[in-house]
């Protein structure tokens, strides 16, 4: 369970990261909103692994990764 609630934190902070970065200009209220909207995102992102039981790596997952990733 310790890695699922993992993934999800490095999926959070990834994502914000990426947002942080790639939208400039935006105010600090902008940037707090989005901040509360990554969350959802990330443990439903997660959420069907973890309740499945199956490990993040595995064939099924892995395609989605890169369509996700890239």
């Amino acid at each position: 369970m310790f890695k699922y609630l993992l993934f999800t934190a490095l999926l959070y902070f990834i994502s914000y990261l990426y947002y942080v970065k790639v939208s400039h200009g935006l105010g600090h209220k902008a940037e707090f909103l989005q901040l509360r909207r990554f969350l959802p995102c990330a443990l439903l992102a997660v959420a069907p692994a973890a309740t499945a039981q199956i490990q993040l790596t595995n064939s099924l997952l892995l395609t989605s990764m890169a369509v996700g990733i890239s």
